[in-house]
């Protein structure tokens, strides 16, 4: 076959078959950008949201240019990719616009023979800001307005990013702790996250009512224990923790492995997965960055031998190269009700 003939061949097929011929040349053109970015050094973070970018601006554009484009010779296809466009606009402004910024309190009650009096814990995970803004303030105000007897605060306080903004936004977010006179009657305590490593984070609770567990340290209480975990600990998913005699006890860290680990405490409770910030339905999140099966990334999981875990889903979410979305998978503050049996 001549050149001219490949040439001919070529055409006829772009002119009978533009949805065939464009589907094919996105495939080419979202790989060529995949490796690109692999190429260029992305970490996974850059790659999703690439992907991201593929769907939500590039997809939308071509499908709601197809539609406009076909409207006449293939009025049926052209309508698919309307629909096609219009889901995909109302998915990504939903993800990225108002879900990350929709905040469920989510309120959670056990029952226990080993308490005489009813216990509230407030647990705020994973605030990971950036740019500490209202929604943060708002966050930590319903913290403080949940009148709970126990206060967890379980690390990751400031997203990473260059030191001035980081600064700024861990300066805003004490601001915010003094502003409110943040209390509980029975403490507030805090653990270290993985983006608290490489600087001293101990002042940004200078001067509070917080207190800073950076080793693995149980603290005894009339009517129950708390065992905060250092970051290492949280991560080991082979760690011994040994009852509190007889009374009840609280374990919290950072990462959820722990759980994996001969814990011997009554309610573990944990952070950092952000839910997945991702859910699918019926299959739950994909990834939630730790060791635990995905099917304990965020609520309540029953683990055997009145033990049980809850992962919070936090109430920021991954910034930094990654795409800043959460899609059917809300922001939570959580408020766990401890009540006689």
């Amino acid at each position: 076959m001549s050149d001219r003939a490949k040439l001919n061949l070529a055409s006829v097929i772009w002119l009978e078959k533009p949805l065939f011929s464009l589907i094919v040349g996105l495939v080419l053109l979202s790989f060529t950008g995949l490796l690109g970015a692999v190429i260029c050094g992305e970490n996974r973070f850059g790659i999703v949201r690439l992907l991201c970018d593929g769907l939500f601006w590039h997809g939308f554009a071509v499908m709601a240019g197809l539609a406009w484009l076909l409207w006449r010779r293939e009025p049926l296809v052209a309508r698919a990719c309307g629909i096609v466009a219009i889901m995909v606009a109302v998915i990504g402004i939903y993800a990225f616009r108002i879900e990350p910024y929709w905040l469920e309190i989510s309120r959670l009650q056990l029952k226990t023979d080993k308490l005489e009096q009813p216990v509230k814990i407030v647990v705020v995970a994973d605030l990971q800001s950036d740019v500490f803004g209202e929604y943060e303030r708002k966050a930590l105000r319903l913290a403080n307005d949940a009148k709970g007897d126990i206060i967890l605060f379980l690390g990751d306080y400031a997203q990473e990013s260059p030191y001035h903004v980081r600064d700024k936004s861990l300066q805003d977010f004490k601001a915010t702790l003094q502003e409110i006179n943040i209390n509980a009657p029975q403490g507030i305590y805090a653990v270290r996250g993985n983006l608290e490593t490489g600087y001293d984070w101990n002042p940004v609770f200078d001067g509070l009512p917080v207190r800073l567990l950076e080793q693995t340290e149980t603290v005894e209480l009339p009517n129950l224990c708390i065992t905060g975990l250092s970051l290492t600990d949280s991560h080991n998913a082979k760690l011994f923790i040994p009852e509190c005699g007889e009374k009840f006890h609280v374990v919290f860290g950072h990462v959820p492995n722990f759980a994996l680990g001969d814990v011997r405490g009554d309610l573990l409770i944990a952070g950092h997965t952000h839910g997945g910030q991702l859910r699918i339905p019926f299959i739950g999140p994909l990834a939630t960055a730790s060791k635990i099966p995905n099917q304990w990334g965020a609520g309540i999981t029953d683990l055997g031998n009145n033990r049980t875990l809850f992962v919070s889903r936090g109430i920021g979410m991954e910034r930094g190269y990654a795409p800043r979305f959460r899609f059917l998978c809300r922001p939570e503050l959580a408020i766990i009700e401890l009540l006689p049996a």
